[in-house]
C-alpha cells in the first residue's frame, strides 16, 4: 500500500482520490486548481475539504519559515 498525502486529508477516499489524480495529474497542480474547478470532479463539499486542507499546509509551511 502506497502512502500518500491524500492519506491525510480526512473525507477524501479513494474514488475520490482517483478521480482528483486522474483530472489533475499531481497533487501540486491540484494544490494550485481553483475550488470551482475541483468541484466538477469531486463536488462542493469534498472541494472545499481539498482546498482548506492545502490553505492550512500553506500556513504551517509559512509560519515553520
Amino acid at each position: 500500500m502506497t502512502i500518500s498525502e491524500f492519506d491525510n486529508i480526512k473525507g477524501i477516499g479513494k474514488k475520490s482520490r482517483n478521480e482528483l489524480l486522474k483530472t489533475f495529474k499531481s497533487l501540486k497542480v491540484l494544490e494550485q486548481a481553483k475550488e470551482e474547478d475541483i468541484a466538477k470532479v469531486i463536488g462542493k463539499s469534498k472541494a472545499k475539504i481539498i482546498t482548506e486542507y492545502f490553505a492550512k499546509r500553506q500556513q504551517v509551511e509559512k509560519n515553520d519559515k
